[in-house]
């Protein structure tokens, strides 16, 4: 009787118990496939990266290091950067200004530290040192005395400045500095001849140089504003990603751009 009151069933209720058959189904696959989906951060940031670069470049690209390390950073992240090139100094004025997101390689010290907030990871590792020309024999290697009343070109606002002045003051030696704006304006000062010794580290471009004095080695970091914990809290998350996954990933980055800083001639001991 069932089976016949079954194929005596109205047409209409037969169709509406079909339709509800289909929406139940069709209600368990939306949510499996949502499973089955790779995950994926929600969003992707535009981060305003800060690359000193001279004032007059027609089309300034950031260094290959600075490329490379970013593109890794965004395989954690899913980031995508904007830079924006001025000199150093007028970079460290936008990051106060909140215009741009973040800034590298910079070194830490106690007033930067006050300033902004330093990734828990470094990207990298500086050699600051006094430098002259490969053929100036003026100056000799670890020699306080060579260096009494001598002009000094650096960078405006650069760290390392606080490691010269150690140095200066422990050996009781006065100098006089030239500030210039950008790194590219001291290296041309440089290799004008228009100063003789160059405050500077293992990660710039310089080359016909020789070390006078070796002053620190010490690390470089990523900065940014100190009301930007979030973006720091994911920048730090993706270093320490990193660091698990490429364990030797800054050391292998600096051989590959900067391997002939690590090649670099002293000067030689005073006579």
């Amino acid at each position: 009787n069932a089976i016949q009151r079954g194929d005596n069933m109205d047409p209409f209720r037969r169709m509406g118990t079909i339709l509800l058959c289909c929406f139940v189904l069709l209600c368990q696959m939306v949510p499996m496939s949502a499973a089955a989906a790779p995950a994926k951060a929600q969003y992707s940031k535009l981060i305003r990266v800060g690359i000193a670069a001279p004032h007059n470049s027609i089309s300034p690209q950031p260094s290959r290091f600075m490329s490379a390390y970013l593109a890794e950073i965004a395989k954690y992240t899913d980031w995508h950067y904007e830079f924006v090139f001025d000199s150093w100094s007028r970079c460290l004025q936008m990051m106060d200004d909140g215009r741009i997101d973040l800034l590298f390689p910079t070194l830490w010290s106690p007033q930067r530290d006050q300033r902004w907030l330093f990734s828990k990871y470094s990207c990298g590792t500086q050699h600051i040192c006094l430098y002259t020309q490969t053929n100036n024999e003026t100056f000799y290697y670890n020699s306080p005395a060579s260096l009494q009343g001598a002009r000094i070109g650096l960078v405006n606002e650069y760290a390392a400045d606080y490691y010269l002045q150690r140095y200066l003051d422990r050996n009781g030696i006065q100098v006089t500095r030239e500030y210039y704006p950008s790194e590219d304006a001291l290296l041309k000062a440089f290799a004008n001849r228009e100063i003789s010794l160059m405050l500077s580290n293992s990660l710039n471009a310089a080359s016909a140089r020789k070390i006078v004095v070796p002053l620190a080695v010490r690390d470089v970091y990523f900065v940014v504003t100190k009301d930007n914990q979030a973006l720091m809290d994911e920048l730090n998350a993706a270093l320490e990603k990193l660091q698990f996954d490429r364990p030797y990933f800054n050391l292998d980055l600096q051989k590959k751009y900067f391997s002939a800083a690590t090649h670099e001639t002293m000067a030689l001991t005073e006579r």
